[in-house]
């Protein structure tokens, strides 16, 4: 009976995996507000500011570490969110510059959606998937550059960047006791990329704004471990996420594919009480051994601090508020060749509630985040002869989610 059982709930969680993934194969996701573009959260870790390490809170806790799954019970999420992003560009103060004058990014509105399950089939074994997106999106309606100011333009291009990233993670998580626990992912994600960027010569990527779909895979590995009653540690590490190259623009990247970079973190939670966690970790993204953004823009590794602190006010009522902060992983030399990118978010304020009901069956999340102004003025160092020199680009974000978790 025990085998028959373990069968149907293994058959039942790999369907749920591939209909979630055919779901969001064919459903392109942008992103949250962004660690480079590596969203700083997902799932209902906005309401402890990505600090999700070592404080599991659903099947999406796998981003940040695939040991989450041995802590959670059997359950399905879904998570919506409406994205503002204030962004702008000016080129006038350069030689190379559109003296139009400050030209504001036409995308302002994003749409992003998490999902995921987890089936724990015994106290010790668990099978999960969750999926996000990341990325970023650039629209102006003039090009960036126009040198000599030139009438008409030289050409209706370089005014836009689009690449719709999209992540899964299917997670086989055990617990050899019940004080810890250990888990694989492996990680699958699309990259659509469409752009009518400028190359040196003046002329326009061969790509010309045609959407060009890759593939990668990658995989994850972590831990999390109750040292005591009060103290709980969590660690991670992933591969790159190794793609395809997107060949319609090899202009721009050469041989170079596309890669989500090498990830490792450390976390742990402090339980203060039986109703407070507070939780701190941190975070290395290694873009700089990225070549893909690495030696195209001239990204460097971001390292990221992530902080947050939840309280259960009663059995039905939660609330948590975060802060995450990494410095923009490009230099004041690279800003011209981040035009159409802008990856500028460096702090990330974040809380949120959770109201559960229904015998604890059902819970029901409201999230937001605030980034603060940042701006990058270009320096002239990067560009031959100093001709970037004076072009800036600036940011402002935020953001509200909402999500259902049905446990079962």
């Amino acid at each position: 009976m025990f085998y028959n059982s373990l069968e149907i709930k293994i058959r039942r969680s790999l369907l749920t995996s591939l209909l979630l993934g055919g779901i969001v194969a064919h459903v392109p996701t942008m992103s949250h507000a962004r660690n480079g573009f590596i969203p700083h959260y997902v799932g209902a870790e906005g309401m402890v500011g990505g600090a999700g390490t070592a404080c599991p809170l659903d099947a999406t806790s796998t981003i940040a570490n695939p040991a989450a799954l041995g802590k959670l019970n059997s359950h399905f999420i879904f998570n919506i969110g409406l994205i503002y992003q204030d962004q702008h560009l000016n080129t006038s103060r350069s030689v190379i510059g559109n003296p139009i004058g400050q030209q504001k990014n036409q995308i302002r509105f994003i749409f992003p959606l998490t999902l995921g399950a987890n089936v724990r089939f015994n106290e010790k074994w668990a099978l999960g998937f969750m999926a996000t997106g990341g990325g970023g999106a650039i629209r102006y309606n003039d090009s960036v550059t126009n040198p000599g100011g030139l009438v008409p333009p030289n050409g209706g291009f370089n005014k836009q960047t689009v690449n719709t990233v999209t992540l899964t993670a299917t997670t086989l998580s055990y617990s050899p006791t019940p004080s810890q626990s250990y888990g694989i992912s492996l990680l699958v994600a699309t990259s659509i990329f469409k752009s009518d960027m400028a190359m040196p010569n003046g002329t326009q990527v061969t790509g010309r704004l045609s959407s060009d779909m890759v593939y990668g895979a990658g995989t994850r590995i972590g831990g999390i471990w109750d040292l005591n009653r009060c103290i709980t540690l969590g660690a991670s590490v992933a591969t790159p996420v190794y793609s395809q190259t997107h060949k319609k623009y090899d202009q721009l990247f050469g041989a170079h594919s596309f890669q989500i970079p090498a990830t490792a973190r450390l976390g742990i939670t402090w339980h203060i009480s039986p109703a407070t966690d507070f939780s701190f970790d941190l975070k290395e993204l290694f873009y700089g051994y990225s070549k893909w953004v690495h030696r195209g823009q001239g990204w460097k590794n971001q390292f990221i601090i992530l902080t947050g602190v939840m309280h259960r006010f009663n059995e039905n009522f939660t609330a948590g508020i975060g802060y995450n902060y990494g410095k923009t992983p490009i230099r004041n030399d690279k800003v011209i060749y981040n035009a159409l990118s802008i990856p500028l978010d460096e702090h990330h304020l974040s809380g949120g509630i959770r109201y559960t009901f229904d015998n604890k069956k059902t819970e029901l999340f409201l999230m937001g985040y605030y980034i603060p102004h940042k701006k990058m003025t270009d320096n002239g160092q990067g560009f031959p002869f100093g001709l970037s020199k004076g072009i800036e680009i600036d940011n402002t974000s935020s953001g509200l989610e909402v999500g259902v978790k049905y446990n079962f």
